[in-house]
């Protein structure tokens, strides 16, 4: 189904996934964002990145 998709519109699918509450989700739909062209995608990109940069700090 995700094929059948646009390029735009996956993208906007991995977006969405990126903030799934399963973190297995978002992991391989934040993989699939990761190398975008789209600026728009970047947003998504950071925030996750600080997910992971708190989660560490919490642990130390």
């Amino acid at each position: 189904m995700v094929r059948s998709l646009t390029v735009v519109q996956q993208a906007i699918l991995h977006c969405l996934y990126s903030r799934h509450c399963d973190g297995l989700v978002r992991r391989r739909h934040r993989e699939q964002i990761a190398g975008s062209d789209e600026p728009w995608v970047v947003p998504f990109v950071v925030q996750s990145a600080g997910e992971y940069v708190l989660e560490i700090m919490g642990s130390i």
